[in-house]
């Protein structure tokens, strides 16, 4: 089940989303960063629907191991966010060295997610129990 935590992250995600369609409207990001940017906000939003969810203590591992990463990017004007995954809503170096995969994921919500791992394998992904869905 979801928890309220959850719902505000959902929120978070939402806001987050307004705002990149913004900064295109406005020709400050490119479009394809809008698509790249929607379609990551799907899979959270199909993630979070049906229970592929983290626990507490989980989420909050993955969330210091990203504050402390040197790949991360702080989201400007949001100080307790976790920030991005390299440069946002930009994917690069999969196919390379692991140590410089970057996924561009906003990694409040993809941490979030049980089956997301990160792409320097700093942490994998997870299973959820169905019991605890």
């Amino acid at each position: 089940m979801t928890d309220t935590r959850e719902w505000v992250r959902f929120a978070r995600m939402a806001s987050q989303g307004a705002n990149v369609i913004s900064l295109v409207a406005r020709g400050k990001l490119p479009p394809s960063m809008l698509w790249i940017g929607l379609e990551g906000a799907a899979e959270y939003i199909t993630a979070i629907a049906s229970g592929d969810v983290c626990d507490t203590q989980t989420l909050e591992q993955r969330n210091a191991t990203c504050r402390a990463c040197p790949s991360r990017t702080p989201v400007l004007g949001h100080p307790t966010y976790v920030g991005y995954c390299g440069t946002p809503l930009t994917p690069r170096g999969m196919d390379g060295p692991v140590h410089s995969r970057t996924c561009g994921c906003l990694r409040d919500a993809a941490n979030a997610v049980a089956s997301k791992p990160c792409p320097q394998e700093q942490f994998v992904a997870v299973t959820v129990d169905a019991a605890g869905k």
